[in-house]
């Protein structure tokens, strides 16, 4: 094993000849030794073959390397080979005109067991305000946001999604002016 070639980063590489004599340059673990994943001509035929750090080394492998142990794709030790992404199914509400009285819910209604969890809100507005998301009954502010009066529409992206506080409830709009106001929410009901 030997170093990269500036030395700064730590890589440590091995030398191998592949089966035309060609030198490749393939990373190792840091204590120098080498892992190698070995596939056989048969299907199912696979190892992992360990070289330790040291002198050079040659090792040949024949005939049928045949894999210790298998886990069929989806079950619970590797998980699933798709993605289906998050859970729940993605609602789009929207809440225009004054937004500064009444209930403009934009979130549907979770159940007993949901939480209400917003991923992307777009607002635009006739006004220079304030539009606060707040939980219902509580009335718990969840976020504010600070929009300038006739902008292009704004686009906020939570990362890793806004929630609700409490179990079961919805999440409504309200806007600091009465002038137009335009929110549209990408939300989703998620297990607790």
């Amino acid at each position: 094993a030997a170093s990269s070639p500036s030395g700064k980063h730590g890589v440590l590489l091995a030398a191998v000849r592949d089966d035309n004599g060609n030198l490749i340059f393939v990373p190792c673990r840091s204590d120098g030794a080498l892992i190698v994943s070995v596939r056989g001509e048969a299907e199912g035929d696979a190892a992992v073959v360990e070289f330790p750090a040291g002198e050079p080394q040659e090792v040949s492998i024949t005939g049928s390397v045949p894999l210790q142990a298998t886990l069929a794709a989806g079950t619970q030790e590797i998980g699933s080979v798709t993605d289906a992404g998050p859970t729940g199914t993605t609602t789009r509400l929207h809440a225009t005109g004054d937004l500064s009285t009444g209930n403009h819910w934009i979130t549907g209604t979770p159940s007993a067991s949901q939480r209400a969890r917003i991923t992307d809100l777009f607002v635009d507005s006739d006004a220079d305000q304030t539009i606060q998301v707040i939980e219902e009954t509580s009335g718990t502010v969840i976020l504010t946001l600070r929009v300038k009066a006739n902008q292009a529409t704004q686009q906020y992206t939570t990362r890793g999604g806004l929630e609700s506080e409490t179990v079961a409830k919805r999440l409504r709009v309200a806007a600091s002016a009465s002038n137009a106001t335009r929110v549209t929410v990408l939300s989703k009901l998620i297990p607790n």
